[in-house]
C-alpha cells in the first residue's frame, strides 16, 4: 500500500510538471507566449537604446555607480568596469523609454558629466544626439532630451485604470543582441516588524497589462502595496539640469570651507638600528595630509585613522581652508570606535558644516547631492554630483549602515537642504590583528559621530594620544620571552587542538623577575595561547615572531667586516620587546584587565592580569648623542642585560648608533658594543657618559664586545685632520674584563660578513 501511494504521488507530481500545466499557470498570470509576444510588439515602438560615449578626464577613468546590478549570491553590486569600454572603443549602453516625443526616461547611471563626451539615443537604425535634462528625485531614473525627434518613436501612453495581472518589461542585451523581455510582475509583499508594508521590486522596469498597455514604471527597490505606483512618470518630481547645477555649485562653495585639508606633522621616529625591524609596519612619515570636517568655529574632526604608535609622534595640526589663512589646532582626543580624531582650533574658522537630523534610514532611493573630495599631496580635489542610498546593512554593534553602489571611499552625502548626511569614516579596530592594518572606509551616518561627540568621555581612546619623545616607545609587557609554537611542538605537548595545530601560541622560555608573569606564577614551559582583553569582542591569539638570530647566533666575530654605511641596518642581537604580543597588550590599554589562557600539564589554566607598562627597553631607553664622537649611547635595559648576562649593578652603556666617518667609526667602534669605563672611571648611565667625555683632550674608552674587551684612545683636540686621530690599545682584559682580548680590525677591511649581510637583506 505504501509503495502504491508513493507511485501515485510521483505520477501526480509528473502531471503537475507537464508543459500544459506551465501554460495554464502562465495564462493565469497574464497570458501565454503568444499573448506575451503581442504585448512586446505593442510596446516595442516606445523603447530605445541610449549610448554614453565616455572619456578620460585629467587622467581619471570614468566610473558609473548606477551601472550595476545586485548579485543574488552576495547581495552586493557588480558591473563591468568602464575602463574596458574605453579600451574596446565602445559606448556604455542602457535602455530607455519615450515618455514624450523628445524626452527619454532611462536608468540613472550616475556618471559625472566630466566623463561624458556625448549622449546618443538609438531607435532602429536611427541615432540622434541627446542632452541631460533632469533627474528623478525619488527613484533611480534620469531623463535626456533629444535634439530632434526620432522617426517612428511612439511615446508611451499610460493608463492606470488597467487591471492586472501585469507584466514587467525589460530591454537589455542578451547574447550581444538587444532583446525585449517580458515576464509576470512579481508581487512579493513584505511587512517589517515596525509595520512598514511594501512590494519588493527590481528597477528599472516598465509595467504593462496583458495587452501591452503601459500602466506604470518601477524606479525603486520597493513599491507601495496599494495602486499609488501606477501612472505616468511625467507626474513624478524631478530636478532639472539647471537646478541641479545650481545646487551643486552652492554645495561646492559651502564645502570649500567645511571639508578642508589638514596637515599633520609628526616627530621623526627614533632611528635606532632595530627600529626598521619593528612589527606592524607603522607609518614612519613625518607629515600627512588628510581631510577634516569643520564642526564649529573652534572644533574640527580630522579623518585620520592613526595607530597609537603614530599618534604618539603627533606634534602639530594645521588646518588649511580655501578661503582663509592656515590655522593651527591642538589635539583633543581620538575616537575609540571611528577612524578620526578631534582637534581644537587655535583661532576661529567660519563655514562649519551642518549635520542633518533627518533619519538616514528613510532616504533610500532619494537623489542626494554628493561631494567626492580627496587629496593629491597638498592639493585638495573635489567633484560634485549626486548619489543614492540603495539599501542598508547591519554591521558593527548592530548599527545600520547605508549602502550605495560604486566606490564610496571619498564620498560625502548631503541632503537637498545642504546638510551632511554621511561621511567616509572607517571603523577603528580595538586591537590590530594583522601586521598591516587596513580598516575599510564606510559611508558613516553623521548621527553616529554626533552621538560619540556628545558623550566624549566614554568614546575616546586614552591610549591613542600624542606623547613626548621619552614616552613614544612605551609598550605593555607580560615579562616573558617566548618561542613560537609550531606543529611539532604542539603535537609533542598535546596542544594541537587548542592551537590550531601549532599555528598560534608561544612557549614561555624565560620569565623576568618581578614581572607580571612572575608575580602571577607563570613558569617556563607554559604555553600561552590566547588573551581575553577587557572590552574586546573576541579573544586575541598569541602570535610570536622569530627573531633574526633565533636559530643563528649574532656574528660578533664578523662585525668588523661590515662597512660603516650598513651600521644602521644591523638587527639587534636580543629579542625585540616591541613584538606583536606586547603591541596587542598595549592596544588593549594600560590599566585594563585581561585573562591569559595558558596550557600547562595537559589542561587550560587561566591567569588574571592588568595591562602594565614595561620598564625602559632598548627602543625607549634614555640616550645621549655625542656629536664630537659621532656615536649615540643608551642605558642598559633589562632585556639587554639579560642578553649580556650582566647584573643590575655592573657598569656600562650600549652603543646604539655610529655615524659613518666619525671619530668613533674611525677608531673601530661598532653598534651594540658596550662602553664600561671612560678614562678609567666606570660609566653607569648616559648622564655619566655625557659628563665623563665633556672637556676632555683625550678619551680612553673601555669597550666590550660580548666577553671581549679592548681600550680605545681618541684624541679630542689638536686633530691632524677633520677625522681626528685614534688608536686602539690591547689591554689585559683577563684582569680588567675577565675575558680574552682581540684587537679591533681597521674599517678598511670592509668585506660584508655573510651572516650579517643576510640579516640586513632580510630586514629590507
Amino acid at each position: 500500500m505504501k509503495k502504491l501511494s508513493l507511485s501515485l504521488a510521483l505520477i501526480m507530481i509528473a502531471m503537475l510538471l507537464t508543459p500544459s500545466a506551465y501554460v495554464a499557470a502562465s495564462e493565469e498570470e497574464g497570458g501565454g507566449p503568444a499573448e506575451h509576444v503581442a504585448a512586446i510588439e505593442a510596446i516595442k515602438p516606445s523603447l530605445v537604446r541610449v549610448e554614453y560615449t565616455l572619456q578620460i578626464d585629467k587622467g581619471d577613468e570614468p566610473s558609473a555607480a548606477g551601472w550595476m546590478t545586485r548579485c543574488p549570491g552576495c547581495g552586493g553590486y557588480h558591473g563591468t568596469g568602464t575602463s574596458s569600454l574605453l579600451e574596446e572603443e565602445r559606448p556604455l549602453e542602457v535602455w530607455g523609454m519615450a515618455i514624450s516625443e523628445t524626452r527619454i526616461m532611462l536608468p540613472d547611471i550616475t556618471v559625472h558629466p566630466r566623463f561624458v563626451k556625448r549622449i546618443d539615443v538609438c531607435f532602429g537604425d536611427e541615432k540622434v544626439e541627446a542632452k541631460q535634462a533632469a533627474t528623478l528625485v525619488d527613484g533611480s531614473a534620469a531623463y535626456v532630451d533629444l535634439v530632434e525627434p526620432l522617426k517612428g518613436l511612439k511615446p508611451l501612453a499610460f493608463d492606470a485604470s488597467k487591471e492586472g495581472p501585469y507584466l514587467a518589461v525589460n530591454y537589455e542585451k542578451v547574447n550581444a543582441t538587444w532583446t525585449v523581455g517580458i515576464k509576470p510582475m512579481a508581487t512579493n509583499v513584505m511587512v517589517t516588524d515596525c509595520g512598514r508594508k511594501f512590494m519588493g521590486a527590481s528597477p528599472m522596469q516598465l509595467i504593462v497589462d496583458g495587452a501591452g498597455v503601459p500602466v506604470g514604471v518601477v524606479a525603486r527597490n520597493e513599491l507601495p502595496v496599494d495602486d499609488s505606483w501606477k501612472g505616468s512618470p511625467k507626474e513624478w518630481e524631478t530636478i532639472d539640469a539647471e537646478s541641479m547645477n545650481k545646487t551643486l555649485s552652492e554645495l561646492e562653495t559651502a564645502s570649500n570651507g567645511s571639508i578642508v585639508r589638514v596637515q599633520l606633522s609628526f616627530r621623526s621616529p627614533r632611528k635606532d638600528a632595530s627600529a626598521r625591524y619593528r612589527m606592524y609596519g607603522e607609518d614612519e612619515s613625518t607629515e600627512q595630509n588628510v581631510l577634516g570636517v569643520l564642526l564649529n568655529e573652534k572644533q574640527i574632526l580630522v579623518l585620520a585613522n592613526l595607530q597609537a604608535k603614530v599618534t604618539a609622534r603627533l606634534e602639530k595640526i594645521t588646518v588649511h581652508s580655501a578661503s582663509a589663512e592656515p590655522v593651527t589646532a591642538s589635539f583633543k582626543a581620538t575616537l575609540k570606535d571611528f577612524g578620526c580624531l578631534l582637534a581644537e582650533l587655535d583661532a576661529p574658522m567660519t563655514g562649519a558644516v551642518q549635520f542633518s537630523d533627518e533619519d538616514y534610514r528613510t532616504v533610500a532611493g532619494r537623489l542626494m547631492p554628493s561631494a567626492r573630495v580627496y587629496l593629491q599631496g597638498e592639493s585638495r580635489v573635489a567633484y560634485f554630483h549626486h548619489r543614492r542610498i540603495v539599501s542598508y546593512s547591519e554591521r558593527w554593534q548592530r548599527k545600520i549602515y547605508p549602502d550605495a553602489p560604486g566606490d564610496t571611499d571619498n564620498i560625502f552625502l548631503f541632503g537637498r537642504d545642504g546638510k551632511l548626511v554621511t561621511m567616509p569614516v572607517g571603523h577603528r579596530s580595538k586591537v590590530t590583528q594583522q601586521r598591516y592594518r587596513s580598516d575599510s572606509i564606510m559611508m558613516t551616518p553623521v548621527s553616529f559621530i554626533s552621538e560619540a561627540l556628545a558623550d566624549l568621555d566614554n568614546n575616546i581612546d586614552p591610549n591613542n594620544v600624542p606623547l613626548s619623545e621619552e614616552e613614544e616607545n612605551r609598550i605593555a609587557w607580560l615579562g616573558v620571552e617566548m618561542q613560537p609554537l609550531d606543529q611539532e611542538l604542539a603535537r609533542v605537548n598535546q596542544v594541537s587542538d587548542q592551537s590550531r595545530d601549532g599555528s598560534i601560541g608561544g612557549v614561555i622560555s624565560y620569565i623576568y623577575a618581578d614581572s607580571p608573569a612572575a608575580k602571577a606564577g607563570l613558569k617556563p614551559g607554559d604555553i600561552l595561547l590566547r588573551v581575553h582583553g577587557q572590552d574586546q569582542p573576541k579573544p586575541l591569539d598569541v602570535e610570536v615572531e622569530e627573531g633574526y638570530f633565533t636559530h643563528t647566533p649574532f656574528p660578533w666575530d664578523q662585525l668588523d667586516r661590515v662597512p660603516e654605511e650598513y651600521y644602521d641596518q644591523i638587527p639587534q642581537p636580543w629579542p625585540v620587546v616591541e613584538n606583536s604580543f606586547n603591541r596587542k597588550l598595549t592596544e588593549i590599554g594600560f590599566g585594563k584587565t585581561y585573562k591569559a589562557e595558558v596550557f600547562r600539564d595537559g589542561a587550560i589554566v587561566t591567569f588574571d592580569f592588568t595591562v602594565s607598562e614595561s620598564p625602559a627597553h632598548f627602543n625607549s631607553a634614555p640616550r645621549y648623542k655625542s656629536e664630537s664622537l659621532g656615536i649615540t649611547v643608551k642605558e642598559l635595559t633589562y632585556e639587554v642585560r639579560r642578553y649580556f648576562h650582566k647584573q643590575a649593578d655592573e657598569p656600562g652603556v650600549i652603543i646604539s648608533a655610529v655615524e659613518p666617518g666619525s671619530k668613533a667609526s674611525v677608531a673601530g667602534i661598532k653598534p651594540y658594543e658596550q662602553i664600561t669605563e671612560i678614562n678609567d672611571k666606570p660609566v653607569r648611565n648616559v648622564k655619566e657618559f655625557e659628563q665623563l667625555i665633556a672637556d676632555q683632550a683625550e678619551l680612553r674608552l673601555s669597550v666590550k664586545r660580548m666577553t671581549t674587551g679592548r681600550v680605545i684612545t681618541i684624541k679630542m683636540d689638536g686633530q691632524k685632520d677633520a677625522e681626528g686621530e685614534a688608536e686602539a690599545e690591547v689591554v689585559d682584559a683577563e684582569a680588567e674584563e675577565g675575558a680574552a682580548v682581540t684587537p679591533a680590525n681597521p674599517p678598511e677591511a670592509a668585506e660584508e660578513a655573510a651572516v650579517v649581510e643576510e640579516a640586513v637583506e632580510d630586514g629590507e
